[in-house]
Parts: structure tokens; C-alpha cells; sequence
């Protein structure tokens, strides 16, 4: 179907429809389109449900129909029948709906009750106080957006009542829980079980008792007998003994390794009875000790001996460490050895014996499970009951619970029928939008309501759109299955059009050309259809940049290293992970200071103009190591904003704000009243601080007192201690938020942050001291308003979970600055330049101690809900369960990449660092094998892959396609010279102290070195970490260098035409090299490479340059080839300014 026609299908308002939208194709254009066009065919106001996930999306969606509307009421006659023909309405129609269009703003301002936009939980809350008061579900609830700190009162209060039923079933499988699995992870399951509450009503809904229930499901599906004693049983059998005897015999005589199986076995078999069949062949074991090596593992299982660790020997001669059965085969040598009837035999009683041990292993596993269950479920159930007791004695419900009163009130309550009349009556048109985070719950109620509707012949139009491909929140218990399941039931009972739109008005041409490479080969993606882009004339490109490896100091490898001994207490272990990371950092900030200035980027009037920071958007899976990247950023001076999850209070900016206000109700608190005058607030420097530090006696608000007295006190110290006395006596009689508003008027706090900081960061810091603000309204709706009250309940959302404690402020306009998010967060949000770093990234590990679930999306309750420790308690039932959540973690993964590469609107480039997970499962290898291209079509490859204009494949032909592909290829200060890769690996040997004074030279030089030298000291000596001392020395070194009269015209920029520098190649053979300093003259290119580490003298300057000439010679012809025809010269550059040039 072409766009028009599935325009004309989706928004006519007499008929239902499902659509299935790619990324980028305006899904809410579409919905809110749709609200338009139901306005227009005479639908009232109050009969249209609009839901979707998030509040911000509703606000959207509503802020847009508004401007719509308004625009329909005051714009020209023309302009109104453009937007109608947009919008598919017939052209026949035009004309006689222009005067209901007119009207339409008028009618959505004034209607009453109004169009109904919300997200699912809001608009069950409608649901719940507008239900009968007999229901029981109704009434006056408050809503906890926080639970964290109840839970932890829900947890005391458990504990305290076990504590006073010690011989309690649950106390017992408490103690139990405790003992085999420790507090930590006994916490963790309990909580997870309680955070998946909702699931847990529905499959134990109509029980009496609830975690009984569940246990006795369980042990019926493990066919497991509680009582039973399995090895008891196992080494009773004296069959199992024959056989353990008689191919003990066989291994005794084969290879070596069966030797020292066979001694282990022995041993074990030894230990039974004298009076077991066959045990007295054993006593006359005449070679028990020529093999101990071989099974010392088993030896040592059986000190302290019981069954347990009896089966674990015998199960370790048959079985790897992975459980797998140990291979065994045919071959001439082993029939030599035993006879091929002793060979045949030795074959036939491993794998009988192998098929024995693995049932008795599945058998204890699922008797270990259940015992685990069965205790897990009965503590979970206590636990969540306290929960649920606190919640009602405080009037108080979560969301977890507005969803299940509705699901009962809707589903299974006496007034059912008079709820899903009401909402008949009210509703005539709804539209979903973003299905794919439906949870089962969710559907369940919608189900419900619609199929009352149809059964009573009054079924509503129902619109439901969104993307199973960006369905990425199943942590928040969101089923994508769902989506496919709805779309069937409406397309069958409603008679809705099933519409797929994969048209994206977002992203370029090379952009999908790479997404459509990618997912059309995965299997796992399925139901992916090849995209195309509305805007084929957008110039884009893919760059998958090398996965960084660890750094390598050429200086550090011609030199012997010297093995220095770490300090523990002072010098933390180097992570090469991290070195990994840090190295792709440097990449980022290289790459980036590369692309600002330079890169085109397309505007909507078909021109275009320089790139800036803001164009540019990072993001990563997680928010693991984040640090790094941002360290590397403000090391390069590039402006970033990087708003975190719950991360409001560990700002700066709130700190010193709560430390001010600690203060004012603790004026003995003398680390906070430091705080709160060293910050911008006040502005008292060092000196003032110092001064208040040598006072003799007394607290600091009585030294402030004492020194702010004296005639010579600092104009700070005066005005601090007069706002704070006036700030004092206000505390005990102004609520917190007012107080608040007191001191940032009267300290006049915002000028004074805003002169504070860089400029990038004034809008993030603004927007943060904004949501502290708010914080003060938001904490117990302002009920309890008194500052100890607030300053309590801060420490207690600084150790709430980072999703209940309060975020950093939205920043309205983050200025020219990267941005920085999760792709998580960024879901909804595009930007001409996306970088996804991290793609080599593992995702999450499988986690233990937690609630598994398989709620089928077409079942009404969970077919399965259990607890799960580890492998050790994996009952091989459970497997399919386990495969299955597998399965969909593998299409989620999968999701999460689509919805970062569907951010980009004209470039997308990806990075990572070495890891040991194999390549070709990452997104960094899968997108690499996406886009690469024949090398043998062009000259040799440069160090990352694009895809885009197939003119410009060859990158060292740049030169020859200009203007119309100027946007894609303006990217490097060089453009034949590749951008930042990977050169060598990171020696493990400590430095000494003069080869990590070169070190820090060298860096000193790069960074005081044009172009873009940054000459900031007191930064530099920060980034060096440095005292003043070596600083200066350094600091000296470097200026002999760049200033001595023979170098200074490489370092001058009025001498020189171009100088770049670490600039990094890829050889012919595909090796890193990086070139320390390259300059360009009129009629020559030199090459420096700094061996400040060394200082060479006049005599001997040759043999100290024989070690780098190899190198320098590589690097020579390899510049010689980029910048014909002008000559290319290597110099060498010694610690103390002597030069020596390579012939």
C-alpha cells in the first residue's frame, strides 16, 4: 500500500484499524490525525480515549491536537484544505467540512467533559474514583510514587513478626533461607518477588492460601516426592555397585587418565560396607597411589564424607565440570588395550551409568528447587502481606495496585457489568498508542471492556498503533506478544485493517539502508520488513569505527622496563577493561572535535549548515562506566549534558543545597556550614575558609561569628553570616518550600551558579536547582512541611533505588552541548548525529534470585511462576521456561539496537573496546558484517567501514565528488588520513619515574600544542594529577620545546600551512600507528615523534635514534603517499630539544 492509502485506511473515522509503524514514520502524526478526523465526522469530545505510556507523551499529544485545532480556526482558507488533504479526507468533502473545522477549537476548549488523553494508570485511577463505593476499590486512596522506603518497613515488620513466632512455618523457612543462601541474596528474592506481585495475584487468584497453592503446583510439575531420599536410594542398589565394579576394572588397565579415574572410584567404592556385594575385590587395591594427581579433586570430595559428596566423586569420573557427559569412543588402541569385548563393555556401562547419574542429578536438582521454593514462597507471600498491610493502614495504593483493582473491578467483581456499561456510554472511540509496552494486565482490562461492548452491540472504532521492533521495556513487565495477539482479535471481531507503515520520515537513505541489512539476516527479528525513507535526497552515512584495544607507548617498548612495585593504600589496580574504555573515550572526544565545524548537516529548506555539539547524541546501553566517557569529554573541553536516572541529590548543585539546610536545623554541623560557604551561594574562597581553620576554639558558626567581627574580614564571610542569620531564624516558622524561595531570591543563587560554571552546564544546573525547588512541593504534597522532616526524607531518596529517587532537572534548551543517554531514555527522540558507543558490550548476565514467570500473552493467568536461586537448583523442567525467556532477552537485545540506530536522522557511527565476548554476536560485529563493503572494489581500507553514496566508497578519492556529497565527506582535519584507531597493546610493566615523567610531557605537549592548545595550568596540572612542583618542571620542559628557536616554526601556526596532531594510519599489513606531530609547509610535510623521555647527547645522538629508525622510515613512505608530491621529512625530537632527522 502506498502512504496515501494506508493514510486513508488509518484515519477514517467509521472503522477500526491496527497499525504496525517502523520508527521515524509518525505514529503520533497518525493518532492524533485520527482525533482530528473523528472531530470532523461529529464525534463529541468526551467520547474519544486517547492512552499512552508516559505522561510527557500525553502532554505531547495534546499540546499538538491543540495547535492543530488552533491552527484549523485561524489559518487561511487554503491552509486549512491542505491540512485536510494531508489528512486523507475526501476531496468531495473539503469544502462542506471547512465550517466544522473552524469550530473545532472552540468545541475542544469548552467541551465538558473534554477529550480524555492519559496514560493506562492514570486513567485507572479515573476508573477507581468514579467506581461504586460497595466495590471496595474506590474511595479515598493516595498514590505512592515511591515504595522503596515502605518496603523497608514492610521488611522490619516481617522480621519483627517471625521474631515472635519462632516456630512458625515461616519463620522456619526463613531460617532455612538464611542459612543456605545468606541475607543478601534472601533479600533479593524476596523483594523480587514482591516487585512481581501483580503476576503472582493472578496465578495463585481463588486460593485459599496462596503460597501453598503455588508449592503443591510446583511439586506436581517437578514430580518431585519431598520425603524421598534419592541417593539413599541410589546406593542401595547393589546393581549400581556391579556396575561401578566392573567398569572400574576396565579403567584401570586403559589410558592414563582412566587410571586416575579409576583410582577415585576406587576409594569411593571402598567406603561402603564389607558386607556390600562385590566391596571385599576392593580391599586388594595394590595401585591406589601411582595416580593421585589425576583425581585429587575427587580424593579430596570424600574427606568428611556423606552421599552428597559420594555422588559428586562418582558423578565427576563421568561427567565434565559443565555436566556434560565425558565423550568416549571406539578406537584400535583402546580395543588393544581392554579386547573389543572389554571395549564394547567399557561403552555400554558409561553410557548406562551416564543415563543413571544424570536422573539422580535431575532428581536432586528438582528436590533442591522445590525445597527452595517452597520456602521462598511462603517467606515472598509473608512479606508481601506485611506490604500490603502497611499500605492499607496508611490509605496509600501503588500502581502495581491500581492495575489489579481495576482488573477485578472490571473482570471479576458484582459491578463488572455496570463499569464496562458506564465506560459504553462514555467512550465511542479509542486509541492506543505504543501497544507494545502492554503488560498482560493491561490487555486483560481492555479485553474485558471490548468484549462486553461487542456482546452488547455497541462496540466502539478502535485505533491501535506501535512497533513490536522498539518493544524494549520487558523489565517493566511490557509483553510485545501482546501486540500480535490484539491485532488478531481486532482485526476478527472488529474488523479492523491491519496496516504496516515502514516509510520513515526520519532517518536517511544509508541510515535504513543499514538497518534493513542488518535485521532483514536475523533470524531472531522476525516480522521485519525492508524500510524506506521519505527524504531519499538526505545525504548519511554508517561508520563502524575498530573495537579499541589497549594504548601502547612506543618510547615505553624500545626501553627496558623496569618492574615497580604497587602501592595497595594509594594506587588502585588498572582494569585493562577500563584502559579499553578509556582509549574508546579519547576516540569519542578525538572524532567529535573532528566533526564540529566540519560535518554538514541537512536543514528542512534543502541546505545545510556546520555541525554543532548539539547535534550530536551518545548513547549506550547502560549507564555502566559512563564516567569514562564524560572524563574524556571535559578533558577535551566538549560541552555535554548527561542527565541520570535518580540522580538529582548526588549533583553539586543539591548537595551544597542541602548542606545549607542541614545546617540551618544543625548550626553545630561544621563540614555542611564549609560547604555551604565554599560554594557559589557564598563564594568564600580558600582564604576565608583558612582563616575560619586557625581560629582556636568553638564551632564554625561561632569562628564565622568571631572572624566576620574583625575589621579586615572578607566581604564574603560578612555576607554569609548575615543571610544565615536571617536564614536561622526563619527556619522553625517558613515551610521548607518557602524557605527555599527566601534563599535563592535573597542569595540571589541562580546569577550566582550561572557565573559559576561553564556555560554548557548552566542549563542542566538551572534546570537541577529548579527540581530541588519542586522537590520541596512534591514531598508529601506539602502536608509535613518542616525542614527536619525534609532533610529526612532526602537521606532517604539518596538510598532509594535510582528509579524512585528524583531525577536531574529537564533541561529546556541543553544549549550547544552533547547529549548524553541511555537508548532507553532516548526512545522517542532523534538527532542528526547518533554515536552508539559501548557495542561491544555484553548485555546483563543471567540473574539468580528471582521471580521467573511464563505468562503465555493469549492465557488469562501465569502458567508458571517459581523462584530461582542458580544452576544448582535448575530442575530440568524448568528448561523450556528458561529457553523461552531466552529467546525473548534475544529479540529484546535485538530491539534495543534498532531503537538506537533509528535515532539517527543523517549519521551513525559505532564504537567499543575489546572484550572477551565473541565478535560476531555484538552489535559491533553484527553491524560491521551490515555494512561492509568489498575491499576489493576500491583501494586499501581505511580504519572504519561506511556505508552511503556509492561514489564515495573509496574514501581516498574524496576530493573528486565535491558539492553534492560535501555534507558526508567533510569529516577530518585530513581527509585521506583515518580517524582515531586502536595502536598496540598496553605493557603490563610498572614505569619508572622518568619514563612517567616523559609520559606526562608528551601529553602536556599534545594538549599546549595549536591547533586548539589549551593553556588553562591549573586544569592541566589537575588533568596530570601533579603537585606544583613537578608541574612547573614539566611545564618548563614543554615550553623548551615549542619555544627553542629550531623547533618553534613547527608549533608557530603563522609558519605553517596545516598541523595535526595524534593523528593515527592502518598499514598496508592492517597494523596501528599513530603519528605524534604532522605539519604542513609549503612545499613539505614533517613528521615529529617525541622521545621526551629520553635525553640524548650531541655525541651519541645516532645510536640513540637507532632503535626508532625502522619506524620513522614506515612512517615517511607512508605520508609520502598521502601528500604527493611534496617531500615528507621524519624528525626525531629528545627530551632536551636536540633533533635528529631520518635519511
Amino acid at each position: 500500500m502506498t502512504g496515501n492509502e494506508i493514510n486513508r485506511a488509518a484515519l477514517n473515522p467509521t472503522s477500526s484499524a491496527v497499525v504496525e509503524a517502523c520508527a521515524g514514520s509518525g505514529k503520533t502524526w497518525l493518532l492524533v490525525s485520527r482525533i482530528v478526523r473523528l472531530l470532523l465526522a461529529g464525534a463529541a469530545p468526551s467520547e474519544i480515549l486517547a492512552i499512552t505510556f508516559t505522561r510527557k507523551a500525553a502532554q505531547e499529544m495534546a499540546a499538538r491536537l491543540r495547535d492543530w485545532l488552533r491552527l484549523l480556526a485561524l489559518a487561511p482558507d487554503e491552509e486549512v484544505r491542505h491540512f485536510l488533504r494531508e489528512r486523507a479526507v475526501p476531496e468531495h468533502e473539503i469544502e462542506s467540512l471547512l465550517p466544522r473545522a473552524r469550530s473545532l477549537f472552540e468545541l475542544f476548549l469548552s467541551a465538558q467533559p473534554g477529550i480524555t488523553i492519559n496514560t493506562f494508570h492514570g486513567w485507572f485511577l479515573q476508573l477507581l474514583s468514579r467506581a461504586p463505593l460497595e466495590s471496595g476499590v474506590g474511595g479515598d486512596w493516595g498514590l505512592l510514587d515511591q515504595t522503596s522506603a515502605l518496603l523497608e518497613e514492610a521488611w522490619q515488620l516481617f522480621a519483627e513478626e517471625l521474631q515472635s513466632e519462632p516456630g512458625s512455618e515461616a519463620a522456619q523457612a526463613l531460617d532455612f533461607l538464611f542459612t543456605e543462601h545468606g541475607l543478601h541474596n534472601t533479600r533479593s528474592l524476596l523483594l523480587d518477588f514482591v516487585a512481581k506481585r501483580a503476576e503472582w495475584w493472578a496465578y495463585t487468584q481463588g486460593a485459599e492460601d496462596e503460597a501453598t497453592f503455588a508449592a503443591e503446583a510446583l511439586r506436581r510439575d517437578l514430580a518431585v516426592e519431598p520425603e524421598r531420599d534419592v541417593l539413599a536410594e541410589l546406593f542401595a542398589d547393589s546393581g549400581l555397585i556391579l556396575d561401578l565394579q566392573s567398569i572400574l576394572g576396565l579403567l584401570e588397565i586403559n589410558t592414563d587418565t582412566d587410571k586416575g579415574f579409576a583410582v577415585g572410584l576406587a576409594r569411593v567404592l571402598s567406603l561402603f560396607p564389607p558386607d556390600h556385594v562385590g566391596c571385599q575385590k576392593l580391599r586388594a587395591l595394590h595401585h591406589v597411589e601411582q595416580h593421585t594427581a589425576q583425581c585429587a579433586s575427587l580424593i579430596g570430595a570424600l574427606r568428611g564424607l556423606n552421599l552428597e559428596d559420594i555422588f559428586s566423586a562418582i558423578f565427576a569420573v563421568f561427567f565434565t565440570l559443565k555436566g556434560d557427559p565425558r565423550k568416549r569412543k571406539a578406537s584400535k588402541d583402546q580395543a588393544k588395550r581392554l579386547t573389543a569385548e572389554g571395549e564394547a563393555r567399557l561403552l555400554e556401562l558409561h553410557g548406562r551409568l551416564c543415563e543413571r547419574l544424570a536422573a539422580v542429578r535431575d532428581a536432586l536438582a528438582a528436590l533442591a528447587a522445590y525445597r527452595f521454593n517452597r520456602a521462598g514462597l511462603r517467606c515472598g507471600a509473608g512479606l508481601l502481606a506485611a506490604y500490603q498491610r502497611l499500605k492499607e493502614e496508611r490509605r496509600a495504593v501503588d500502581f502495581t495496585d491500581v492495575e489489579w483493582r481495576v482488573h477485578q473491578l472490571l473482570n471479576r467483581s458484582d459491578h463488572a457489568e455496570y463499569m464496562q456499561y458506564k465506560l459504553d456510554c462514555r467512550y465511542r472511540h479509542i486509541l492506543l498508542d505504543e501497544f507494545q509496552d502492554t503488560n498482560p494486565l493491561q490487555w486483560q482490562i481492555m479485553r474485558s471492556w471490548l468484549d462486553a461492548s461487542t456482546g452488547a452491540g455497541s462496540a466502539p472504532t478502535v485505533f491501535l498503533v506501535g512497533d513490536p521492533k522498539q518493544a524494549i521495556y520487558r523489565f517493566r513487565r511490557a509483553d510485545a506478544r501482546l501486540f500480535g495477539i490484539a491485532a488478531d482479535f481486532l482485526e476478527q471481531g472488529y474488523g479492523a485493517a491491519r496496516l504496516h507503515q515502514n516509510v520513515s520520515r526520519r532517518s536517511a537513505p544509508p541510515v535504513l539502508e543499514a538497518v534493513n541489512r542488518l535485521f532483514a539476516q536475523e533470524g531472531e527479528f522476525t516480522g521485519f520488513e525492508l524500510h524506506q525513507a521519505h527524504h531519499a535526497d538526505i545525504p548519511g552515512r554508517v561508520e563502524v569505527l575498530p573495537l579499541a584495544q589497549d594504548d601502547t607507548d612506543d618510547s615505553a617498548e624500545a626501553q627496558p622496563s623496569v618492574l615497580v612495585l604497587r602501592d595497595p593504600l594509594t594506587e588502585p589496580v588498572e582494569e585493562e577493561e577500563d584502559q579499553r574504555v578509556e582509549r574508546e573515550a579519547r576516540q569519542l572526544a578525538e572524532k567529535i572535535g573532528g566533526m564540529v565545524g566540519r560535518w554538514q548537516i541537512a536543514t528542512e529548506n534543502g541546505g545545510s549548515r556546520p555541525t554543532e555539539f548539539r547535534d550530536i547524541l551518545l548513547l549506550k546501553r547502560s549507564r555502566t562506566r559512563l564516567e569514562i566517557y564524560e572524563r574524556a569529554l571535559r578533558a577535551a573541553r566538549i560541552p555535554y549534558v548527561s542527565s541520570r536516572q535518580g540522580g538529582l541529590l548526588d549533583t553539586l548543585e543539591c548537595a551544597d543545597l542541602t548542606a545549607l539546610l542541614t545546617f540551618l536545623i544543625t548550626p553545630f554541623a561544621d563540614l555542611c556550614l564549609a560547604q555551604a560557604l565554599r560554594s557559589p551561594l557564598f563564594g568564600c574562597g580558600d582564604d576565608d575558609l583558612m582563616a575560619l581553620a586557625r581560629e582556636p576554639d568553638g564551632s564554625w558558626w561561632a569562628r564565622l561569628h568571631a572572624v566576620a567581627g574583625r575589621e579586615q574580614s572578607s566581604p564574603a564571610l560578612l555576607r554569609a553570616l548575615s543571610l544565615l542569620q536571617g536564614w536561622l531564624a526563619l527556619t522553625d516558622t517558613l515551610p521548607v518550600h518557602d524557605l527555599l524561595d527566601r534563599i535563592y531570591f535573597e542569595g540571589d543563587l541562580l546569577p550566582r551558579y550561572d557565573a559559576a560554571v561553564p556555560e554548557a552546564m548552566r542549563g542542566a544546573v538551572q534546570a537541577n536547582l529548579h527540581a530541588f525547588m519542586e522537590q520541596a512541593l512534591n514531598m508529601d504534597s506539602g502536608r509535613y512541611p518542616s525542614l527536619p522532616k525534609f532533610i529526612n526524607e532526602l537521606h532517604q531518596l539518596r538510598r532509594a533505588p535510582a528509579q524512585e529517587a528524583p531525577d536531574e532537572g529537564i533541561v529546556g534548551d541543553v544549549g550547544n552541548a552533547v547529549r548524553i543517554l541511555t537508548i532507553h531514555g532516548s526512545k522517542g527522540l532523534e538527532s542528526p548525529i547518533v554515536w552508539l558507543l559501548d557495542a561491544h558490550a555484553s548485555p546483563r548476565n543471567e540473574r539468580g534470585y528471582r521471580a521467573v514467570l511464563d505468562w503465555p500473552p493469549e492465557s488469562p493467568r501465569p502458567q508458571h511462576f517459581f523462584l530461582y536461586a542458580g544452576k544448582r537448583e535448575r530442575a530440568a523442567q524448568w528448561q523450556p521456561v528458561f529457553d523461552a525467556e531466552a529467546q525473548l532477552e534475544r529479540r529484546e537485545d535485538l530491539n534495543l539496537l534498532y531503537v538506537a540506530m533509528t535515532r539517527a536522522r543523517q549519521a551513525l557511527i559505532v564504537s567499543g573496546s575489546e572484550s572477551a565476548r565473541k565478535f560476531e554476536e555484538s552489535w559491533h560485529g553484527k553491524l560491521l558484517r551490515a555494512v561492509q563493503v568489498d575491499s576489493s572494489t576500491h583501494e586499501p581500507q581505511t580504519d572504519k567501514v561506511h556505508v552511503g553514496c556509492q561514489k564515495l566508497r573509496a574514501l581516498h578519492h574524496i576530493e573528486q565528488h565535491p558539492a553534492q556529497c560535501a555534507s558526508l565527506i567533510d569529516v577530518l582535519p585530513l581527509a585521506r588520513v583515518a580517524s582515531a584507531i586502536p595502536t598496540g597493546k598496553r605493557t603490563s610493566q610498572r614505569q619508572t619515574e622518568a619514563q612517567r615523567h616523559g609520559i606526562r610531557l608528551h601529553a602536556l605537549l599534545e594538549w599546549i600544542a595549536p591547533p586548539a592548545p589549551v593553556l588553562d595550568r591549573a586544569w592541566l596540572q589537575d588533568r596530570l594529577e601533579v603537585d606544583d612542583a613537578e608541574f612547573d618542571a614539566l611545564w618548563q620542559d614543554a615550553l623548551h620545546l615549542t619555544q627553542a628557536p629550531h623547533l618553534q616554526r613547527f608549533f608557530d601556526p603563522a609558519h605553517y600551512l596545516n598541523a595535526w596532531k595524534e593523528v593515527p594510519y592502518r598499514t598496508a599489513a592492517g597494523e596501528s600507528r599513530r603519528l605524534d606531530r604532522l605539519v604542513e609547509f609549503e612545499d613539505s610535510v614533517w613528521i615529529l615523534d617525541f622521545k621526551v623521555a629520553e635525553r640524548a647527547e650531541e655525541g651519541n645522538l645516532a645510536a640513540s635514534s637507532a632503535p626508532y629508525l625502522g619506524v620513522m622510515r614506515e612512517y615517511r613512505v607512508a605520508m609520502e603517499g598521502v601528500f604527493a608530491p611534496k617531500v615528507v621529512r621524519a624528525v626525531l625530537v629528545f627530551g632536551n630539544g636536540l633533533v635528529f632527522e631520518v635519511d
